[in-house]
């Protein structure tokens, strides 16, 4: 039965809180695997795995992969359609609440080939505070309609272009293609992997593998699950992620346009982020009210080695992968989150209102001009790129007053 079938039939019954919206688009699943450039040195992390048709695939190509499905009304079907593959283990929680050391850890002993797809049950407790980043200026994204697509998916060009003006939509991408229960076998890829963790300083499979987070992610909660995978320095390599495409073009956005923002820049700080695909309605059981894309986010090297490989001398290059201090990293994020919170004022008075530059409008603009900024007064934040944010909080952090708790 497939899963058009399933629904009809009442076997499946996606739930409305959750927002599932369930992938049915085997040649999408694909692409989504194919843009992650996966090989059995990789340990990739999925968020909704819903009925596993993604899943399967990236166990095909993975060395090891761990989904974490909050719904444990899918999870004895998504066991049973995983049962073929070793390298895989199901997580039963809620993604921004198990601590990510749970998530990143080996799997036990036997390394992938010894995993299998059991399920285990986490997330009943709190991850921690998700402090200033991308958490504290993500919610820029303002509440708007929902587009509906009229066309068949086929790939990048295969979409409706009605775009909803909300990131945090209705439909959540679960993962699941027509009758698509993965192949029979373990793979090459896994088998490879398996036999290959012990090696070096005694690391298991996973321990010593890269990391990639893969996923159809939950769109009422795509921004908080970027945010908690950066800013806790999961050490994330790759994110390919689908999301609604209303955020897909902020993360993607360039400056002086209108879905630049907040997010933009605080996601361009410790990734690459770049446009895919884009992914029509159609191509979900049932289909969402929000067009879908796929972004795919190379982490920058200071990002992906972890807080520990952060830069510590001031403003690097925003696109070489350096980083602030932590100093100065603070205040970027108190820059950007003041400069987009009133897009039509200038940069000047919406930095005087947080506080972060003097009251005074010569001493302002002045500290605004000094020759390793070089911005004018009437400038607006939307006009500046990562770098000169980054200059900004460079010159900023060894000034300002300590942010209010």
């Amino acid at each position: 039965m497939d899963l058009r079938q399933s629904i009809k039939s009442g076997d499946i019954r996606p739930a409305k809180t959750l927002g599932q919206n369930f992938l049915a688009d085997r040649n999408i699943a694909g692409k989504i695997v194919a843009a992650a450039e996966l090989c059995p040195g990789d340990h990739v992390i999925e968020v909704g795995p819903g009925l596993g048709a993604l899943t399967g695939l990236l166990c095909e190509r993975a060395g090891f992969v761990t989904a974490v499905e909050i719904d444990r009304h899918l999870l004895p079907t998504l066991r049973e359609r995983l049962s073929a593959h070793r390298n895989v283990r199901v997580i039963h929680g809620d993604i921004l609440k198990i601590p990510l050391a749970e998530l990143l850890e080996a799997p036990g002993p036997g390394g992938a080939e010894g995993s299998g797809p059991g399920v285990a049950g986490r997330g009943d407790r709190p991850c921690g505070s998700l402090h200033c980043g991308l958490s504290a200026v993500a919610s820029g994204v303002a509440a708007g309609g929902a587009g509906r697509g009229d066309r068949p998916c086929d790939g990048p060009d295969g979409h409706a272009g009605n775009d909803s003006n909300d990131h945090a939509g209705n439909a959540r991408a679960s993962n699941d293609s027509n009758g698509h229960a993965g192949n029979a076998h373990a793979s090459d890829a896994a088998r490879a992997a398996a036999g290959a963790g012990n090696a070096g300083h005694g690391a298991s499979a996973a321990g010593a593998m890269r990391l990639k987070l893969v996923s159809n992610l939950p769109y009422y909660i795509s921004t908080p699950i970027m945010m908690r995978f950066f800013e806790e320095g999961a050490g994330i390599e790759k994110m390919v992620l689908m999301m609604q495409k209303e955020v897909a073009a902020r993360l993607t956005a360039r400056p002086s346009t209108k879905a630049y923002g907040s997010l933009t820049v605080a996601a361009g700080y410790y990734a690459a982020p770049r446009l895919a695909f884009s992914v029509s309605p159609r191509c979900f059981v049932p289909q969402p009210g929000v067009e879908s894309a796929v972004v795919v986010l190379d982490a920058k090297a200071a990002a992906a080695s972890g807080a520990a490989g952060r830069a510590r001398d001031g403003a690097g290059a925003g696109a070489g992968g350096a980083r602030l201090s932590p100093e100065a990293e603070a205040m970027f994020f108190r820059v950007v989150k003041a400069a987009f919170a009133q897009r039509r004022k200038t940069l000047e008075n919406c930095l005087i209102q947080a506080g972060l530059l003097p009251p005074e409008r010569e001493a302002a603009a002045r500290a605004l001009a000094a020759p390793e900024l070089g911005l004018t007064p009437g400038i607006r934040g939307e006009a500046l790129d990562l770098n000169a944010f980054m200059r900004l909080a460079a010159a900023l952090a060894g000034q300002a007053k300590p942010e209010p708790q």
